[in-house]
């Protein structure tokens, strides 16, 4: 039995692996889709909000 739970257990992390390498590739897929415009909005909106006296500061 215990070459069975090994061969279970393998599948099942290769499984894992797929489905981060797939969630990993379809959000490259959706950020390249939305655009260079969007991102880095974004990007400068989280950034403004997690450091005090930041660009959001200011802005307001």
């Amino acid at each position: 039995p215990s070459f069975i739970a090994f061969g279970t257990m393998s599948s099942f992390i290769a499984f894992e692996t797929t489905l981060v390498l797939a969630i990993w590739i379809s959000s490259q897929i959706l950020m390249c889709t939305i655009g260079s415009s969007w991102v880095p909005q974004a990007h400068m909106l989280s950034y403004s909000r997690l450091v005090p006296g930041g660009l959001g500061d200011t802005a307001t």
